[in-house]
């Protein structure tokens, strides 16, 4: 089994000065990339003479900022293999015992995953996926099908597909709409995506789904407790995400705060993403309000769509970056007291 070491990612917050500082100790910038739509930046630095790409040091700036680090202990990000072995595409037969395969496998997709290796082997999935849709009555007949259809065509873009099928591990996916206090409605129940059929599948379900709502106000609180239940009942993940989509504050009821403090949303993250299309003064601050009230756990982050219209891209952006291992979700690593 082929086995090359690539780089080491490490978050950081002021990019200036962690760059400064890799120089200080020799390093020099081999590789950048801006992402203007995901808004960061991953910037490649390895020792003079080392610049193949097998010593890097991987620098992740966000440019919204992380203003939990440094103190949520997520500086370290991932380590990097090429690895020529894996489930999809085996390659050369092993020549390690057979008892020895499973064992070496599960070694280097937990150092990927960023979880010791007693947590991976217990795992059915390595993440659980709940996205939630906004039917709430300032979604129009039309906008609404551009969420839905949106939703569906990111999840069979080519870069979603690439990202769900990047692990060994497969992922689970739920999806739910939401509006009211009370008018919460599962659109595709936990289904586990192992191939690229098991994808289509569930894309198809989304994109036939129909409205169940479409006169009550926005009650994230309310929406965020009814994913928290969904959430209590999906497949045994290591990492578990819930995408709420909006287009306004909450107006009614208790708001996302007490709810994060009322439901168990401790190992899970909520990233956002804003259909920053609003056409009255109440909702200019709707960007702002996501950022204070709506995001939930460490890496949690927001994807702004400029109208529905600009949902589809939105919506493939904020999946790639979610199911591309190992930024997916919020699960601490466990320690293996083995």
């Amino acid at each position: 089994m082929p086995i090359k070491y690539l780089h080491t990612m490490v978050r950081v917050k002021d990019l200036e000065k962690s760059q400064a500082f890799y120089e200080l100790l020799g390093l020099k910038e081999r590789r950048r990339i801006d992402n203007e739509d995901g808004r960061f930046s991953l910037i490649f630095m390895c020792p003079p003479g080392q610049d193949d790409g097998h010593a890097d040091v991987e620098l992740t700036y966000n440019w919204d900022g992380d203003d939990a680090l440094p103190d949520d202990s997520r500086h370290f990000g991932h380590l990097a293999y090429t690895v020529g072995w894996s489930r999809r595409n085996p390659g050369p037969a092993w020549k390690t015992p057979a008892i020895g395969k499973p064992m070496i496998r599960a070694a280097f997709l937990a150092t990927a995953l960023g979880v010791a290796p007693a947590a991976l082997a217990a795992a059915e999935c390595r993440l659980a996926l709940l996205l939630a849709m906004d039917v709430s009555s300032s979604v129009d007949a039309v906008e609404d099908r551009l969420q839905r259809g949106g939703t569906a065509a990111a999840l069979l873009s080519d870069p979603v597909r690439r990202a769900f099928f990047a692990s060994d591990l497969p992922v689970a996916l739920a999806v739910y709409e939401w509006s009211g206090r009370y008018n919460q409605q599962i659109v595709l129940d936990w289904q586990m995506i192992d191939s690229p059929d098991d994808l289509t599948r569930a894309a198809g379900v989304v994109a036939g789904s129909q409205r169940s709502h479409n006169d009550f106000p926005t009650a994230m609180g309310y929406a965020l407790g009814f994913g928290a239940a969904v959430m209590a009942r999906a497949p045994r993940c290591l990492y578990k995400t819930i995408d709420l989509a909006g287009d306004g504050q909450n107006n009614e009821g208790f708001g996302p705060p007490l709810a994060y403090r009322s439901f168990d949303f401790d190992d899970v993250t909520v990233n956002g993403l804003v259909v920053n299309a609003a056409d009255f003064e109440a909702e200019t601050g709707l960007i702002a309000f996501y950022k204070r009230e709506v995001l939930h756990g460490p890496g949690a982050f927001l994807v702004i769509a400029n109208g529905f219209e600009d949902f589809e891209r939105a919506m493939r952006i904020k999946l790639e970056r979610e199911l591309t291992p190992p930024a997916i979700g919020s699960l601490p690593v466990v320690e293996d007291a083995g």
